[in-house]
């Protein structure tokens, strides 16, 4: 406070005219997660499954990891190779006729006047006050 008065912040444009503090935006990202993984799934790697040891591309080994769960039993993995397979399942409606609705209008007045000031107590429901 200065003289019985509150300085504030300036506003809209902090810096002067010329002045950018930021003057060639946010940076590029560098490396993108896609692009890694992307990447990481072309690398060779090798698993085992049971005694047998399989070598191939990353991605090559999780595709057969997951057909291997589902073959066993596992639903979610069923459920992923089917997902991308054939697509997401679309949710379909079939509506035959228009619903019936009905609409019901209540005007219920205010129970405070223009000044704000309470005038009555609020209607409510009496059922089950004792």
């Amino acid at each position: 406070m200065t003289g019985g008065k509150i300085v504030s912040k300036p506003r809209g444009r902090p810096f002067a005219p010329g002045n950018n503090a930021n003057p060639y935006g946010r940076p590029p990202v560098a490396v993108c997660l896609t692009d890694t993984l992307r990447a990481d799934g072309q690398a060779m790697a090798e698993m085992r499954i049971g005694k047998k040891t399989i070598k191939g591309m990353n991605a090559q080994l999780v595709s057969l990891r997951l057909w291997a769960l589902a073959r066993a039993g596992n639903v979610q993995a069923a459920k992923i190779i089917y997902d991308r397979c054939d697509g997401l399942a679309k949710a379909t409606l079939e509506v035959t006729e228009p619903p019936k609705l009905t609409v019901r209008v209540i005007h219920v007045p205010s129970p405070y006047d223009k000044a704000g000031n309470r005038i009555a107590e609020p209607p409510g429901d009496d059922e089950g006050e004792e």
